[in-house]
């Protein structure tokens, strides 16, 4: 199966899994609804940076339903905690123990992988998942970042991103910026 849409990501396995569902023209879409669509939003190229094959298994085989079942429930609980901080709120300490619990249920072991160290949990392929986004997530409290996390400007989207300029405001300017100024335009070309 194909996805013909494609997330927003950001080479953050975090905030990618929360980038799979996007609302366009009122309708939510779900670009990993299926293990089928797992496994190509794991297996894409964009997202070599953020997880390896060596570190979860991206077989559609391996996502049952129930398991899909639980990584919608995991994107919707990471997507619950950062929406706020990318308003400004603190980071929720009871969502940080958390995911340290995720970290400790599938441990970690160090590899070198095309020249870099990656961290690979040992595990449940759900577990290893957990693992991996919770590492992420703690990445970005432990040096700063999240501080930089926004939602996009654009009240009808829900992609999140980190703010490396200081000055983003869309989560892509393909998806949001222009047609936020082309409306923007619009507007002053009908009041002037």
């Amino acid at each position: 199966m194909k996805i013909t849409v494609q997330s927003l990501t950001e080479g953050n396995l975090a905030l990618d899994l929360v980038n799979t569902e996007e609302i366009r023209r009122g309708i939510q879409h779900d670009f990993i609804k299926s293990a089928e669509d797992f496994s190509v939003w794991l297996s894409n190229e964009e997202l070599a940076g953020a997880v390896s094959k060596t570190q979860m298994p991206f077989e559609v085989e391996v996502w049952s339903s129930k398991r899909m079942e639980n990584v919608h429930q995991l994107r919707a609980e990471v997507r619950g905690h950062l929406e706020p901080v990318s308003q400004g709120e603190e980071i929720d300490p009871q969502f940080v123990a958390r995911l340290e619990v995720y970290i400790e249920r599938a441990p970690l072991s160090i590899k070198v992988y095309q020249g870099n160290i990656i961290f690979v949990p040992v595990g449940d392929p759900f577990e290893k998942l957990c693992s991996l986004v919770a590492i992420d997530i703690l990445k970005l409290i432990g040096d700063g970042r999240i501080e930089r996390l926004r939602k996009c400007e654009n009240p009808k989207c829900q992609f999140m991103f980190i703010d490396t300029s200081g000055r983003r405001k869309w989560c892509s300017m393909q998806r949001c910026g222009n047609r936020a100024k082309v409306a923007k335009h619009l507007r002053r070309k009908t009041e002037g």
